[in-house]
């Protein structure tokens, strides 16, 4: 046999061994708890951008076109984990997961450039593509990941795919924010047949109705339902779980874009009004305080500070107001090499 075809069967040999190596990489998955979750649903609704799990803050940069970084609570300590473009995060156990949504890099090449849902390891390596498709909302529970997909073939409709990637189904054809999981149940307000708060049970695969009325952005916290009331300018409400119209509350005069309850101790909430502004109140409705004069959206929250963007599509301009001392500035994190 001449040499150059022994050469050239020892690098095919050794390629092949390296994909089979690789392959058994990727597809061993440690197993999460049953009960595991990944980010609030709060923190989802507003793009997911931050997530903190076992003392650690998973982020998307936005000084780096919001490729996958890490940092401590009190932000220091910042990794670059790779270069992927994200939102939607969560972590939990051994992984981050993430909606991959423009083209970006990776530390798989070709994975970079496809639009879907990835799993990582906490170290940004070992990257998984779960879902090839544009999906507008997922969340982590248990081991599996639920999500809104849009299918160029099938259209819409709510999928769960495991985080291992061995079992997936189709759920429902009615679609809905996966955003707010709570004890078995996704809650969520209609988007095509009425805008009442449902239910759909991940055991039963079920949906029900909690009650009728005309709502957005769910959320549960502390025993209440928080949500916006459509029909009375977008105010904010709120009401026991186990309560009915007679125990509504109106926690808000003025019409609310986005909010987020942090850390179960306050709502941050962006009015629309001739002078807006970020502010916060307690759960309650009291003690109500300007946090930041103007248009905000994106409102994250970790344990430390709460994060929030400039109203603009093409603006980057992030800032962040720490819970410890109330004290607000313009946050603007390096860009780091990887």
């Amino acid at each position: 046999m001449k040499k150059s075809n022994i050469i050239f069967i020892a690098i095919l040999l050794f390629a092949i061994i390296g994909f089979i190596v690789a392959s058994s990489i990727l597809s061993h998955t440690e197993p999460l708890p049953d009960n595991a979750t990944g980010n609030t649903a709060g923190n989802l609704y507003n793009n997911g951008y931050f997530a903190e799990n076992e003392g650690v803050v998973y982020f998307a940069n936005p000084s780096d076109d919001y490729h996958l970084y890490s940092m401590n609570p009190d932000e220091s300590n910042l990794k670059k984990l790779n270069e992927n473009c994200i939102s939607l995060i969560s972590a939990a156990g051994d992984y981050i997961f993430y909606y991959q949504s423009s083209l970006g890099g990776s530390n798989l090449g070709f994975l970079g450039h496809n639009t879907g849902v990835y799993r990582s390891r906490k170290n940004g390596k070992n990257t998984l593509c779960l879902v090839r498709d544009p999906v507008a909302s997922l969340n982590l529970v248990g081991n599996d990941i639920y999500y809104e997909d849009f299918n160029e073939k099938k259209g819409l409709q709510i999928n769960r795919i495991s985080i291992d990637k061995k079992s997936q189904e189709i759920l429902s054809d009615r679609v809905f924010d996966c955003s707010m999981y709570y004890a078995s149940y996704f809650y969520y307000a209609g988007i095509e047949e009425d805008h009442n708060l449902h239910t759909f049970n991940i055991q039963s695969k079920t949906i029900g109705t909690v009650f009728e009325g005309n709502i957005s952005l769910p959320i549960i916290d502390s025993g209440n339902i928080y949500y916006l009331n459509n029909k009375d300018n977008y105010c904010l409400y709120a009401r026991p779980m186990n309560g009915d119209a007679s125990t509504e509350v109106k926690l808000t005069e003025e019409r609310v874009e986005c909010y987020n309850i942090v850390n179960s101790n306050f709502i941050y909430y962006q009015t629309s009004t001739d002078s807006p502004a970020l502010m916060r109140m307690r759960l309650n409705g009291s003690s109500k305080e300007m946090v930041a004069n103007g248009m905000f959206t994106d409102i994250n929250s970790t344990s430390r500070f709460v994060y929030f963007r400039l109203w603009d599509n093409n603006n980057v301009i992030f800032y962040h107001q720490d819970l410890s001392n109330g004290a607000v500035e313009q946050w603007t994190p390096p860009a780091l090499e990887k």
